[in-house]
């Protein structure tokens, strides 16, 4: 797999993914969005970096499955997969597309980095975990309810914004 850069040119496919009920379910809009709705997101994307994971099967071109990104939010960065061809989920292109984000220069830099995960979601945190994140809390943040992973080595003194609930995570929760 490999990562490029997210363009105008992607807007259609990035369309048709978020009107796939499969896959917005794991969204903080948990409905499909207008084209218009679409494009204004698109517009005003700032503090985000979006790359579309690229899979290359048995020699066939290369062509775009998801999308992997980091955002800046409220000073910590936030980083993020959404595979939008189902076809791809359960065959470690998640793991594999989340290791090449965080080798990006623009994420590596950073000291601290979030995934919110929603609480249904039982891949996920699988993902995350095989790229050095831990669970630390749940709550709301940014008006989403998730569950709040960090990478391995930040130790959190202070609790985060929007009531993200902090406590001590059990093998259990793992």
């Amino acid at each position: 797999i490999k990562l490029r850069r997210a363009g105008a040119r992607d807007l259609p496919i990035l369309f048709a993914w978020r009107q796939n009920a499969e896959v917005v379910r794991w969204l903080p809009s948990f409905k499909p969005i207008t084209r218009e709705q679409h494009i204004t997101w698109w517009r005003n994307r700032r503090h985000r970096t979006d790359y579309m994971v690229l899979v290359q099967l048995d020699n066939q071109a290369w062509r775009p499955i998801g999308t992997a990104h980091a955002t800046d939010l409220d000073g910590v960065p936030e980083v993020g997969i959404l595979l939008g061809d189902t076809s791809a989920w359960g065959r470690g292109v998640g793991k594999r597309a989340i290791a090449l984000l965080l080798q990006r220069p623009e994420v590596r830099r950073n000291e601290r980095l979030i995934a919110l995960i929603h609480p249904e979601n039982v891949a996920s945190p699988h993902v995350f975990i095989r790229n050095g994140f831990h669970k630390v809390g749940e709550g709301w943040r940014n008006g989403q309810w998730g569950y709040e992973w960090h990478r391995a080595g930040w130790v959190e003194e202070t609790p985060t914004a929007d009531h993200m609930v902090h406590r001590t995570v059990t093998a259990e929760d793992a």
